[in-house]
């Protein structure tokens, strides 16, 4: 499946402007082909997400996320700022389509 015919699938509540930015994000980014597949449980929530992509040079992707104990409290706070970086500081990227 082609960014744009993901984009088309997927995205049918979205503006069309939006469809168009994500579409650009997808070329600027060199992403050829996308696929994400979902597994939702009976009370509609996320359980499974596989995410995997290729773009040009040949360069490819793999995700998988697992959710689970949904409704459960948590603590969370930021780190110092110490232990984090600026999207641009990653791999040398640019942070583009980062935001």
């Amino acid at each position: 499946m082609t960014p744009s015919e993901l984009v088309r699938m997927q995205s049918k509540d979205l503006k069309e402007s939006d469809k168009k930015a994500l579409e650009a994000q997808f070329k600027k980014q060199g992403i050829t082909e996308e696929k994400i597949d979902l597994w939702i449980d009976e009370n509609d929530l996320l359980v499974k997400k596989e995410e995997s992509f290729e773009a040009e040079g040949g360069s490819s992707s793999e995700n998988t996320v697992f959710s689970s104990d949904y409704g459960t409290e948590v603590e969370v706070s930021a780190p110092p700022p110490s232990q984090t970086l600026d999207s641009s500081q990653v791999n040398g990227s640019s942070g583009a389509g980062l935001s």
